[in-house]
C-alpha cells in the first residue's frame, strides 16, 4: 500500500512539474509591449522623417546593442534612433502586421488597441483577448 502512495505522489509531482514548466515557458516567451509581429527575434525601426520613411529590420541582438549604445534599454517606446538611411535621429521601434506585413508605429494615444494596423485594421492584442473568451 505504501508503494502505491509513493507512486501516486511521484506521478502528481511529475505532472505538477510539467505544468509549471509549460506555464513558465509561455510566461517568459510572451512578447513585451504588444508587438504585432509573429517573429519575436526580429525587431523593426521606422523612420518618421517625411523625406525618408525607411524601415529597418534588426535581429533581437542588434536591437539590444542599439539600446545599450543609447544607454537606456528600458525606455524604448519613445526612444529615437539614428536612421540607417537618412542619418537623422528619427527612427522609432515599430511593429509589423502579421496580416498585411505593413511596418507601422503603435498609436499610444488612441482609445483603441495601440497595435492596430493602419492599413488593414488588424490588432494582435484584440485577437488575443478575443481568443481568451
Amino acid at each position: 500500500m505504501d508503494e502505491d502512495k509513493a507512486r501516486l505522489v511521484k506521478i502528481i509531482f511529475s505532472i505538477a512539474c510539467v505544468v509549471i514548466a509549460v506555464t513558465l515557458f509561455f510566461v517568459l516567451n510572451k512578447p513585451l509591449g504588444g508587438g504585432a509581429g509573429g517573429d519575436r527575434n526580429t525587431k523593426y525601426l521606422l523612420c518618421t522623417n517625411e523625406e525618408c520613411g525607411a524601415s529597418q529590420k534588426l535581429t533581437k541582438d542588434e536591437y539590444y546593442d542599439l539600446l545599450v549604445q543609447a544607454g537606456s534599454p528600458r525606455m524604448v517606446m519613445n526612444m529615437a534612433f539614428i536612421c540607417s538611411t537618412c542619418g537623422e535621429e528619427t527612427a522609432y521601434k515599430a511593429d509589423k502586421c502579421i496580416k498585411c506585413q505593413t511596418i507601422f508605429l503603435q498609436d499610444l494615444e488612441t482609445d483603441d488597441y495601440s497595435d492596430r494596423c493602419p492599413d488593414c485594421g488588424h490588432s494582435k492584442e484584440e485577437e488575443r483577448i478575443r481568443n481568451l473568451k
